[in-house]
């Protein structure tokens, strides 16, 4: 498999690009009505939140179902953008139409201890399903 400077897949790469900036690439696959989030580099509190805010914009634009957040090079988040994940974001893409997300967890503890324990607080909402990855192939196989 032949991977972008930053390990994503050619078959992510042959998908739009929606939205791109120096820390976040969204590709968007119409044909699984599939959002892919791609961390590049660590993102502060602000830019984080400024990211998944687009992520819904986008998501509300296309109708989009599912999205995988391959989080890899994830350092992790503020317990306060923690606690804002699942109290607005989680309800908000949910209302916009998401069913499912899949996230490939980071590699880095603290990054693996902020995707952990957003997941386990938006599951319990019990408004999407969601469920952690190591690797991005078996996250992507169980979205689509």
């Amino acid at each position: 498999m032949k991977l972008h400077i930053d390990n994503i897949p050619q078959k992510i790469l042959d998908l739009p690009m929606v939205y791109q900036n120096k820390k976040i690439e969204f590709f968007y696959d119409e044909s699984h009505s599939l959002l892919i989030s791609w961390a590049k580099k660590f993102s502060n509190d602000e830019e984080y939140k400024e990211n998944m805010l687009k992520c819904l914009e986008i998501i509300q634009k296309f109708s989009i179902q599912k999205i995988i957040f391959e989080s890899s090079n994830f350092k992790g988040t503020s317990l306060e953008n923690q606690k804002w994940i699942m109290d607005f974001m989680v309800p908000a893409w949910a209302s916009a139409g998401i069913i499912k997300i899949g996230s490939v967890l980071p590699t880095e503890i603290f990054g693996k201890f902020s995707i952990n324990n957003m997941i386990q607080g938006a599951s319990s909402l019990g408004l999407i399903e969601i469920k952690p990855f190591m690797d991005f192939d078996e996250c992507y196989d169980w979205v689509i």
